[in-house]
């Protein structure tokens, strides 16, 4: 994905509708409509981005490559962009 093509999402009025599910933990599978998101940061550690932190209804979630795996590359787009937030760093090749 280009720079370019990230630009383009940043700032969509009108945030996707689709709903994404994920696995959270051993015990807790997540459902959720990205525009019930908000509060998105990137979590680091020293300097390595290891997670995205955000507010899903509520209460507040971070993120792994772990649940990134589980998104397809159009859910992890559209939470970053909706977010606004460069998750290129996030997401191992």
């Amino acid at each position: 994905m280009t720079v370019a093509t990230l630009l383009n999402y940043y700032g969509s009025e009108n945030p996707p509708s689709m709903i994404i599910s994920i696995q959270y933990s051993e015990d807790d599978f997540l459902s959720f409509r990205i525009h019930n998101v908000s509060r998105g940061e990137i979590v680091y550690n020293g300097s390595k981005a290891i997670g995205l932190r955000c507010q899903i209804n509520r209460r507040f979630y971070t993120l792994n490559d772990k649940h990134f795996q589980q998104m397809s590359d159009r859910e992890c787009r559209d939470l970053f962009n909706y977010l606004k937030v460069d998750g290129r760093q996030l997401i191992q090749a």
